[in-house]
Parts: structure tokens; C-alpha cells; sequence
């Protein structure tokens, strides 16, 4: 039973590509406990209609919170924080976009590329308010860089071609926003491709308004994994991608 004084932290992700985000938390608030919602055993959240997709964040969120506690949320994806921002959560929740792009109202940059899944670069949700903002914007479906991450290759040479072709329009950009978290696993590589390119992941925004502004209270250090997927995959994936051990003991099902 969990203790009075716990009040976790919840990242939300359909994948591991939310494994960046906690390490992120943890290299500045090692004290949190967090609670890591993999959700893979559905439906991948850029194949989602809008509906779909908001109604299964709002459960997930409300599970975390009515039975693990959680106080506050951070939706560490892409596709799934192009449902935000909406009211009806009964805690505060943030997504990556939103505070990504306040962030970039204030760069010096005329041209600015955006890679992403399907689903974040057709809904507009970074290009639009970017255009409205004033700069001009570049984007491209990237989702092949996703499995290749996930299955470890980016740091395979066989893989380069495949990122060489994807980035390959973006060379003249002073700016290229990593629209999913999986791809600041493979920012070496990036960077290698695209040299003088200054990459953006807009978690970085993200966790720093979430540990500065919200009310988070230390307690543990625990961290507990819970997946609607496969646990062994969940596994092997953060391991690949991003070399980091989940303890199997600390996984569930959900």
C-alpha cells in the first residue's frame, strides 16, 4: 500500500520513447517517485482518431491518478499531446508541445524543420502555430526513425541511409524540432547528418516548467513501470534505445 506522504509523478507514453523524459526528471529531481505508463498494448497512437485518442489519455491518466496516486502528469509524446490542451483532467497534465512552442517564440531563427510521426506532422500542431509565429517551417513524417530506434539500429551503420534520406531536406535549417521522443536517442547521428543544424527536443521545455512550477514532492526515488504491452519488449526497447535497465520486479500490467 502505498505510504501518505507519496505523491508520484505519472510520463505517459504509448512506447519507451518516454524514457528520455524520465531520465530527464531523474537527472534533476532524483527524489521523485514516478510512475511510467507504457502503453503499447493498444492501438499506436498515430493510427487514434482524435476521439479515440483523448478519451484513452483521459483513462490512463485517472487510472494513475485513483489508484497510484499521482498528482500531477506529463504526456511524454508527440502524437498524444495533439489532444492537448483539455480541461477535463482531474490533475495537471502537460504535453510536450505546448510549452515547446512557447519556448521557440522567442529564437533567433528564420527557417525551422520539424520531424515527426503521422500523425503530429498532419495535425499542424507544431507547423501551424510555428507559420503564425512568423517562421518558415519545413516538416516531414519521419515514423521509420521510431522502430530503428526502438529496435537499437541507430547506432547501427545500416541504418544511415535511412536517416541520410529523411533528413536530407533539412540541411538549410537553422532549427529541427525532434516532434517525437524517440529521436533524441539518435541525436548523434542527427547531428553527424545535419552539421551545424541546432537540434531542439521540446521535452527539455516540458520538464523544466513541470519541475520549476508544479508542487512536487520528493519521496522515495521509487520508480514503478506499468505497461498494457508486452514487459519483456518494454524492456529490451528502453534497453536499446536508450540503455537504460528497467528492474522486472518494478513492471506490471495494466
Amino acid at each position: 500500500m502505498k505510504s501518505p506522504q507519496e505523491h508520484p509523478l505519472l510520463i505517459l507514453d504509448w512506447g519507451i520513447g518516454g524514457i528520455g523524459t524520465l531520465l530527464k526528471v531523474g537527472s534533476v529531481r532524483p527524489d521523485l517517485d514516478i510512475v511510467y505508463i507504457s502503453d503499447a498494448g493498444q492501438v499506436p497512437y498515430g493510427k487514434q482518431t482524435h476521439a479515440q485518442l483523448s478519451d484513452r489519455v483521459q483513462d490512463l491518466v485517472e487510472h494513475a491518478a485513483h489508484h497510484h496516486g499521482v498528482t500531477h502528469a506529463i504526456i511524454a509524446c508527440n502524437a498524444a499531446s495533439t489532444i492537448m490542451p483539455v480541461s477535463t483532467f482531474s490533475i495537471p497534465v502537460l504535453g510536450v508541445i505546448e510549452k515547446g512552442l512557447e519556448v521557440l517564440e522567442e529564437v533567433e531563427a528564420e527557417h525551422i524543420g520539424v520531424i515527426g510521426g503521422e500523425r503530429t506532422i498532419l495535425s499542424g500542431a507544431w507547423t501551424d502555430p510555428l507559420e503564425a509565429m512568423g517562421f518558415r517551417v519545413s516538416s516531414k513524417i519521419a515514423q521509420a526513425l521510431s522502430a530503428l530506434i526502438e529496435a537499437g539500429q541507430h547506432l547501427d551503420s545500416s541504418s544511415r541511409p535511412v536517416f541520410s534520406k529523411i533528413l536530407s531536406g533539412f540541411k538549410d535549417v537553422d532549427l529541427l524540432i525532434l516532434a517525437c521522443t524517440h529521436y533524441v536517442a539518435a541525436s548523434v547521428l542527427i547531428s553527424e547528418l545535419l552539421p551545424g543544424v541546432h537540434l531542439y527536443d521540446p521535452v527539455d521545455a516540458c520538464v523544466d516548467y513541470a519541475l520549476k512550477e508544479w508542487p512536487l514532492s520528493g519521496g522515495r526515488a521509487s520508480i514503478r513501470f506499468l505497461s498494457s504491452g508486452d514487459i519483456d519488449e518494454m524492456i529490451q526497447g528502453a534497453k536499446l534505445a536508450y540503455d537504460y535497465d528497467i528492474p522486472f520486479e518494478k513492471c506490471t500490467r495494466i
